[in-house]
């Protein structure tokens, strides 16, 4: 029985320390987000729906820093997401 209980808490443990991970890496993502837009709205304008929706859509933070450096060199939102 004590095991038993040992293994719950363990258990429990485990998956609020993983929580916490996803919630941190969800919170980078969501800023990387926050930056690109940012960054894209002073330099090629407001952006489209679509847009938005399309970098809502990348949970690769990687990906988004890219872009966030291809900010600098594009002329449109088509062409950093490379719709042109």
């Amino acid at each position: 029985e004590q095991g038993i209980e040992q293994g719950i808490e363990q258990g429990i443990e485990q998956g609020i320390a993983k929580g916490r991970q996803e919630g941190r890496e969800e919170g980078r993502l969501r800023e990387a987000r926050e930056m690109l837009l940012a960054l894209g709205e002073e330099r090629l304008g407001k952006p489209a729906a679509g847009v938005r929706r399309a970098l809502n859509a990348i949970d690769d933070h990687r990906r988004l820093r890219l872009l966030a450096r291809k900010v600098l060199r594009a002329s449109s939102w088509r062409e950093l997401l490379g719709e042109e």
